[in-house]
């Protein structure tokens, strides 16, 4: 909503479900900066050099499982109060310093607040398989959870809708640069389990009866998010363009993962897989345009892992490895710049990855990085043929 005041028409009010002011990766379909979400705010706020936009934006899942276990009612159809710990309302507080013309391209400025409220009620009946393959219940509450962090974006643009952008940010606590941390205080309390069961020391969890589990957990404290970006797009004529690409990630979930490889049985030697996971990569996509409306799009990328976190009962548990990718896309695209759509393409790509990695390639849930992954690259195999096509349309 604009024209709110006369004297700064260009001031814009928004307030609802919406996507916010992301940043990503287009060939990753990484969004790094995405706090999307149900909120309110306002920006296009003319301060000095920049643009000042200000938001308060809630987590997407603030349900508090009201229907109870898979939402399912209650005795007599009464709506269960079950509170599971994760999905707990996560509140985001964003600020935005942008477009501040230095000379030589513009600076954006990045500071976010998080906070999400403790468990109220212990939760119940909460259900999950130990390292040993056993079920546990867990009950399991949490305390009050803060975050912030910032960064800076850098972005010079060529014109032409090019760009070549610099990025760094930097998060503690339940800052991780997207909307919500759903589910991190329950798996890191499952971990202290499975520590339990192992021998390990785990204070904050309590065996009250034969596979039942009391506690409390804060895994946040010890958390951390750093990103490093860069990314150069370049339409050089109509006829071509490309996308290139780097970036660290590194996060820190704040808890450790118990588990074990493939050749450990439930009697066998356990391993621990550390808190933090570095991600590195780098790739390029070039588009060539061989008439009006077809295009002949090529990628390559490389990325490596320092610690797999997921995973139990496969090699890759607690190791590092790197992965290759090769794809060609003949596509359907009108001609004119790296972003025009609507786009329709077929592709077929090769992957090759190390032998650490073997059976973590291929995570049935999209985005996953736990398991269990789908065949038929889910056995001893270190490389692979993807094919199929996809349709890309922006509104």
């Amino acid at each position: 909503m604009k024209n709110v005041f006369k004297s700064a028409p260009e001031i814009t009010f928004w307030a609802g479900q919406r996507f916010y002011d992301r940043w990503n990766i287009d060939p990753n379909d990484w969004f790094w900066l995405d706090t999307s979400g149900f909120g309110i705010g306002a920006y296009n706020i003319h301060l000095g050099p920049g643009n000042l936009y200000l938001a308060w934006i809630g987590a997407n899942q603030d349900n508090l499982n009201l229907l109870g276990n898979n939402g399912t009612f209650g005795v007599n159809g009464a709506q269960g109060q079950l509170n599971s710990i994760g999905d707990q309302f996560e509140q985001t507080f964003d600020v935005r310093y942008r477009d501040v013309d230095i000379g030589f391209g513009k600076l954006n400025f990045i500071g976010i607040g998080n906070y999400i409220k403790g468990g109220v009620v212990t939760n119940g009946t909460q259900t999950f398989t130990n390292v040993l393959g056993a079920t546990d219940t867990v009950n399991v509450s949490s305390s009050d959870a803060y975050g912030g962090g910032g960064g800076l974006i850098w972005e010079y643009d060529y014109g032409n809708k090019s760009y070549f952008r610099l990025a760094g940010l930097a998060g503690w606590g339940v800052t991780n640069f997207s909307a919500e941390n759903t589910g991190q205080s329950l798996n890191a309390f499952e971990q202290g389990v499975n520590g339990l069961l192992i021998g390990k020391s785990e204070p904050n969890v309590h065996e009250v009866a034969p596979g039942v589990f009391d506690g409390s957990i804060n895994p946040y404290r010890a958390a951390h998010e750093f990103r490093v970006i860069a990314e150069w797009v370049y339409n050089v004529n109509d006829c071509f363009s490309y996308d290139l690409w780097a970036y660290w990630d590194e996060n820190n979930q704040g808890f450790t993962t118990v588990g074990k490889n493939a050749s450990t049985n439930t009697t066998g030697t356990f391993y621990t897989a550390g808190k933090t996971r570095d991600f590195v990569g780098v790739g390029f996509r070039p588009v060539y345009w061989l008439a009006d409306n077809f295009a002949i799009q090529a990628s390559g990328a490389w990325q490596y892992v320092s610690n797999v976190r997921g995973y139990s009962g496969i090699n890759a548990f607690g190791t590092n490895g790197n992965m290759g990718i090769i794809t060609i896309a003949p596509t359907i695209k009108p001609r004119g710049g790296y972003f025009t759509r609507p786009e329709l393409r077929v592709f077929a790509t090769w992957s090759i990855w190390t032998h650490n990695l073997r059976g973590s390639t291929t995570p049935i849930a999209e985005g996953g990085n736990t398991g269990p992954s789908s065949p038929p690259y889910n056995g001893n195999t270190n490389q692979g043929w993807l094919i199929g096509s996809q349709m890309e349309i922006w509104f």
